[in-house]
């Protein structure tokens, strides 16, 4: 029979009276907390009780000190005395349970406890919710910014979308954390005098939903990445980096308790858990400098490619299937060729990129043709608009001059309701379009002038290529 046991309980530190009542009714199942740390709280199984619990916050203390500490050990003396038992701590807060029917409260002034709990807030909760909520604000800032500097791209990249959404939450549930406790003080510093202290509003399972929403998503697109095969490789490092984080984080807790236990000064404890962290870091960028070509041999493998050498350089050449290919639109075989696709998707748009190159060791590589488009498939109608500009406003500015730009072509060999080629201002046309679709837009560049033939044939694949599924 399993004798632990852990379980994310992310209880706000002020709220007392909802961690004591979720105590009492964990211990009447047999299960006594022993440990409270940032993301796992650990219960030891014991007998079925009925007891009682209180938390204690003792705010000159940090979560550094040792514990045979003289100012802790005479409060816990103290505790003790009372009939009241240490079942953890961590940091200011002190949890304990009684067993009598009807014991002492272990807090009998409410105006010295709020005051405790306002001085405990100032060093934990109120310190860390501002930098997490001043971080997560700048992020969407710059995300913002990112936006408005190339919307398509952004709208279109799976990672950034994802990383906003954990920063939009982050700041929400932050915001509803510092209100709650800000009209909770303020509640509770009217009715102290008065002998009693406010209940608080229970966030926490709107903070686990949060979370497993954002784990949901994180492992859809770790599938998604991994089965394409076009992620494999940013996985491969990214999942290891992850549990090493949380591998670091216990590792740093139990190496910080350890000391405690040890009797190590605050400053030493300090020291040492930033050495150990900083190591550990360390030590993870050298292993990726190692897993690297590993990762990259996985992606390779899974999609199908082949390294090749010329004088002496490695490359790849890709085989991936494509919405158009080169043999459509030349009627010839195209086996000295790589074919490489990659895109994204979020729950704006998608993006194929598709690149039809010879590959260096062909011969008369130089007279091949060659073939690069990307589609972009919108699923929000008012998006559109937004993603063409952005397409048409892509220039090359260098020293306040455009490079090129985009001028109306005629869009009927196509198939399409708009088209626009490109136009170099140095050199006149080139054989670049944007094709303007329903809910399709794609730029394509030919190395030679396409045909009618062929621009009707490409217009056709394009447009129809997000109902065969281009990514």
């Amino acid at each position: 029979m399993k004798q632990t046991k852990r379980r994310f309980e992310p209880f706000a530190f002020y709220n007392s009276t909802g961690i004591c009542r979720h105590l009492e009714k964990m211990a009447a199942k047999g299960w006594m907390l022993t440990r409270m740390s940032t993301l796992w709280w650990t219960y030891r199984r014991t007998e079925p009780r009925k007891l009682h619990f209180a938390i204690s916050y003792l705010a000159t203390l940090s979560m550094f000190d040792p514990d045979d500490l003289e100012e802790r050990q005479e409060f816990l003396d103290y505790c003790t005395h009372g009939g009241w038992h240490l079942a953890c701590s961590a940091a200011q807060a002190h949890v304990f349970w009684n067993e009598e029917e009807n014991p002492t409260p272990l807090e009998t002034d409410p105006e010295l406890e709020l005051e405790s709990i306002r001085a405990s807030a100032w060093k934990g909760f109120l310190l860390g919710n501002s930098l997490l909520l001043g971080i997560s604000l700048l992020q969407i800032f710059l995300f913002a910014m990112l936006y408005l500097g190339n919307p398509i791209n952004f709208l279109s990249n799976s990672l950034l979308i994802y990383a906003l959404t954990c920063f939009l939450i982050a700041a929400a549930l932050t915001i509803i954390e510092l209100v709650c406790y800000s009209r909770w003080s303020s509640k509770a510093e009217k009715m102290a005098p008065l002998g009693s202290l406010p209940q608080t509003v229970d966030t926490r399972y709107l903070e686990k939903g949060a979370t497993y929403l954002l784990v949901i998503l994180l492992l859809v697109e770790v599938v998604r990445g991994i089965a394409s095969g076009q992620q494999t490789s940013l996985w491969m490092m990214a999942i290891p980096g992850c549990l090493l984080i949380l591998l670091l984080s216990q590792a740093m807790q139990a190496l910080r308790d350890w000391l405690c236990r040890r009797g190590a000064s605050r400053g030493l404890n300090r020291a040492l858990v930033a050495v150990f962290w900083i190591t550990g870091s360390l030590a993870y960028a050298v292993g990726v400098t190692f897993l690297r070509p590993a990762a990259n041999a996985a992606e390779l493998a899974i999609r199908g490619a082949e390294t090749y050498t010329v004088q002496g350089e490695s490359y790849t050449a890709y085989h991936d299937d494509v919405p158009l290919s080169l043999e459509e639109l030349i009627g010839e075989q195209t086996d000295s060729y790589s074919t490489r696709r990659t895109g994204d998707q979020t729950i704006f748009l998608s993006r194929c990129f598709v690149t039809q190159e010879p590959r260096l060791d062909a011969e008369d590589q130089d007279e091949l043709p060659s073939l690069r488009y990307t589609v972009y498939s919108i699923f929000l109608p008012s998006l559109y608009e937004v993603c063409k500009r952005d397409l048409l406003d892509t220039g090359v500015l260098m020293e306040q001059y455009i490079l090129y730009s985009y001028v109306p072509a005629d869009p009927a060999p196509w198939g399409a309701e708009e088209v626009f080629q490109r136009l170099n201002n140095a050199g006149g046309l080139e054989n670049e379009f944007l094709l303007c679709y329903d809910n399709i837009l794609a730029t394509i560049e030919f190395s030679w002038t396409p045909t009618q033939e062929q621009m009707e044939l490409a217009g056709r694949k394009l447009a129809s290529s997000a109902d065969s599924g281009i990514w």
